[in-house]
């Protein structure tokens, strides 16, 4: 059983070596994917890594293509042309590639070459050691596509794209499907009537054996697509990511101003399996019609270090039933018999200008985030069945209505969180279930905790020496004011000060040693002790209250004049 490790943090770091400076560091919690990330055409530089069965020309900046397609160039033809060439380019993707192709798009823009979306799809057959690249020229001359671009196969890389025009567009990935990295794309302009998702992965094939997996979406750019929408009719999500999914990584993308969700992880009829492993950090998705992220039944899914602005449902139009929840995990009909939902994890993000920050219908675990103008609540927990319990540890919330409003049955805890200027309520919940709330800090303008208990004809009690021992709400502080700063526009924003009430006053035993061990039960991997910025927890006797651990005016130098003795 692994437990959170504890420093008293004294840094040396002996470094034997050089360091790959390029090595991609993932999100908090998750790890990084074993292909899509780093991997470059320009492998095929070296002799010795091609296809020998493939004819590889240089092109313009010292790389080598296989296919050369441009649809401007008056040459261009794919009769007895299956390659292409920069003098003879092919007009067209061929239908099928091989393990070590690197084709390269010119002209453009690529739009409907047969009766459906799309030209016909791309059945592309990689391998880890020579994969498929079909790529715009470079990341600054983006290839045009105004129409859908449909693929299944194994280790490819689609690159320096660019979606957009009045048609539908997007890229489907078609099950089985596995080691696929879709990246530096752009998707922008899309009006969205008979739009379909933008990027999706779709469960075709047998769905007791096909499957999308190790499929990784990095470092794409998706903006003013639908966002504000003419009508319901037009919405769509963005990234879908559908039932008999398997490691999915969604990390460095900035989505922006789009029409429903910007990310849907969905079961539904087309599939057999929930998804099982989606990894969502290090995004900024702002400006949805519904959400941010909307998961529905799934398991193993770690939502870690994003920004999500913009769910204010009078920002909203049209109103498609949206409650301005930045993001949701909705327990719908369940899964399917012999499958779990479970697993779920909302660590380490900021939530602000939205109308509610995580609304759940069953348990995921939350902890280390920040919440900030957030109209109604910070974290709303709806009722259902579920049995498992939820784990609200360690985060900030500042000037919600109510901090957090659990309204289900199930067992929660709230330990270790800083609730600042709650206007009805720091926190209500209903009587039935049970519930453990401690080392959290209170703060309003009357210098005192409210909380809310009941359902319709909620009772209010103000103050700690009226929570008695039955509600279970101990050791717990309330004040006026503490030692932050509640001014967005500060760099110190919601920061602790050396003497702040928060420093050294939280509990790492119980429901926060649980929450280490079941990751590690779950992942395999270990949970790093850390605050929302990445700092080491604790950098003092115990962890602090809330996001942020203080950090102090000066850091450890590293002693000098050291050797390595062998």
């Amino acid at each position: 059983m692994k437990k959170i490790i504890l420093l008293t943090i004294m840094a040396i770091v002996l470094i034997c070596g050089q360091s790959n400076a390029a090595e991609y560091i993932p999100p908090a919690g998750i790890t990084a994917p074993s292909f899509g990330i780093e991997e470059t055409y320009r492998i095929y530089d070296i002799p010795a890594n091609r296809n020998s069965s493939l004819t590889y020309n240089q092109n313009v900046e010292g790389g080598y293509y296989t296919h050369y397609i441009d649809n401007t160039n008056s040459n261009a033809t794919d009769t007895d042309n299956l390659y292409g060439t920069a003098t003879v380019p092919r007009l067209t993707i061929p239908t099928t590639l091989e393990e070590g192709s690197v084709v390269e798009l010119h002209g453009g823009p690529y739009a409907e070459t047969s009766g459906d979306h799309g030209q016909p799809y791309l059945v592309a057959s990689g391998s880890k050691e020579k994969p498929i690249f079909v790529k715009g020229y470079n990341n600054e001359n983006k290839t045009e596509f105004n129409d859908y671009f449909r693929f299944r196969g194994s280790y490819i890389i689609v690159e320096n794209i660019i979606f957009k025009g009045e048609y539908p567009a997007g890229l489907t990935i078609m099950a089985p499907c596995n080691h696929i990295s879709v990246r530096k794309t752009e998707v922008t302009g899309l009006n969205h009537i008979n739009q379909g998702n933008t990027f999706s992965l779709s469960p075709s094939g047998d769905d007791t054996v096909d499957f999308n997996e190790n499929i990784v979406f990095y470092n794409n750019y998706f903006h003013d697509n639908g966002y504000p929408a003419a009508s319901t009719e037009y919405l769509h999500n963005d990234f879908q990511i559908s039932g008999n999914s398997r490691e999915v990584w969604i990390l460095d993308n900035t989505l922006l101003n789009g029409s429903e969700d910007a990310i849907h992880v969905i079961y539904y009829h087309d599939a057999k399996f929930i998804p099982d492993g989606v990894y969502i950090g290090h995004n900024t998705i702002g400006h949805y019609t519904e959400n941010a992220i909307d998961v529905k039944p799934s398991r193993n899914v770690i939502i870690s270090q994003n920004t999500f602005y913009g769910y204010k449902v009078a920002d909203i139009p049209p109103d498609d039933g949206s409650d301005g929840s930045a993001v949701c995990f909705n327990y719908e009909s369940g899964a399917p018999q012999g499958q779990t939902i479970e697993n779920h994890y909302f660590i380490f993000n900021t939530v602000h200008n939205s109308n509610i920050g995580v609304r759940t219908e069953y348990n995921p675990v939350i902890l280390g985030n920040q919440f900030y103008d957030i109209n109604t609540t910070a974290v709303r927990l709806n009722g259902n069945t579920t049995t498992i319990p939820a784990y609200i540890i360690n985060n900030t919330i500042l000037g919600a209505k109510y901090g957090i409003f659990h309204s289900r049955g199930a067992m929660f805890y709230a330990y270790n969180n800083i609730l600042i200027n709650s206007s009805i309520g720091h926190i209500k919940y209903t009587t039935a279930g049970d519930r453990d709330i401690k080392n959290n800090l209170f703060l309003n303008p009357d210098g005192m905790v409210h909380v809310w208990v009941g359902g319709s004809g909620a009772k209010e009690y103000i103050g700690l020496t009226n929570l008695y021992e039955s509600f279970k709400i101990k050791n717990c502080w309330e004040a006026v004011s503490d030692l932050i700063s509640i001014d967005p526009n500060s760099t110190n924003f919601l920061k602790l000060k050396a003497d702040s009430i928060s420093v050294d006053k939280g509990v790492i035993t119980g429901p926060l040693e649980d929450v280490y061990n079941n990751f590690y039960n779950a992942f395999g991997i270990n949970l790093p002790s850390i605050d929302i910025d990445g700092n080491l927890r604790p950098q003092g006797t115990t962890w602090d209250l809330g996001a942020y651990e203080y950090i102090g005016s000066t850091l450890p130098q590293i002693p000098t004049g050291l050797k390595i003795v062998k």
